[in-house]
């Protein structure tokens, strides 16, 4: 799932990432100039939610080493509804708005039944 490009559209400039993928959820670290700069992760990874397709959507989420968002790059989606729709121009403007989230600073809200 991850490519050059993606790496590229999420850090500019960025050699590579390298190592194993580790920690919750399981991230790439990301390198530039001998040293890490940020992170990379597939929702994949982490969830099973789906579309209208029944299928799930598949993003390339870059964090900065402190944890914030820095983009969101959708990797794979069978969504046809998007594909002929007015709604293409829809889906990059709403992964747009999780840029700049602190992910130290959200909290989980689990069902209580």
């Amino acid at each position: 799932w991850l490519k050059k490009d993606t790496l590229d559209r999420l850090f500019p400039g960025a050699a590579a990432y390298t190592g194993q993928q580790s920690g919750k959820p399981p991230a790439f670290p990301v390198i530039s100039a001998g040293r890490p700069i940020g992170y990379v992760f597939s929702t994949a990874d982490m969830t099973d939610v789906v579309g209208f397709s029944g299928l799930p959507f598949n993003f390339a989420v870059g964090l900065d080493p402190q944890g914030k968002i820095i983009g969101v790059v959708v990797v794979e989606h069978h969504e046809p509804i998007l594909d002929y729709t007015s709604m293409v121009g829809q889906l990059p403007r709403f992964i747009k708005q999780y840029t700049g989230l602190d992910l130290s600073r959200v909290t989980s809200q689990e069902s209580r039944g």
